[in-house]
């Protein structure tokens, strides 16, 4: 049954994910237009996510520990970035996000994976998977 959504669900969804796109695509943006400028972690990046998101009508939350990781860090599954293990996000390597908001209208879960250089030639076939 759960599976199965009414029209008031689907429009709640569909808003969610609209606000959270929003909030990804400033974060994005401002992570592209800053990573010369600023030194941007993991954590500091995850940090900013959030208060992107928290600008949106109807945000509640992380819908779960946001993934932000650089280079070797994005290989691992469902790595969690910490103090002890933070990076420098730089345009040498592999960034991925996989992180989600908690709206009053719905949850949101998206994984994108950048490469804000030129990637290295071998990592081609990696950079085509991502």
């Amino acid at each position: 049954m759960k599976a199965v959504k009414n029209e008031v669900e689907i429009k709640g969804m569909r808003n969610a994910h609209i606000k959270d796109a929003v909030a990804l695509c400033c974060y994005f943006s401002w992570l592209e237009n800053n990573i010369d400028k600023l030194e941007i972690t993991e954590v500091s990046g995850a940090e900013k996510l959030e208060q992107f998101r928290a600008t949106q009508k109807d945000f509640m939350g992380p819908s779960f520990a946001t993934i932000n990781s650089v280079g070797p860090h994005a290989a691992i599954i469902h790595y969690h970035p910490e103090k002890s293990t933070d990076v420098r996000i730089t345009r040498d390597n592999v960034y991925l996000c996989d992180s989600g908001g908690q709206y009053r209208d719905g949850t949101t879960d998206v994984t994108r994976t950048f490469h804000f250089g030129t990637p290295h030639r071998s990592r081609r076939n990696v950079t085509l998977v991502c």
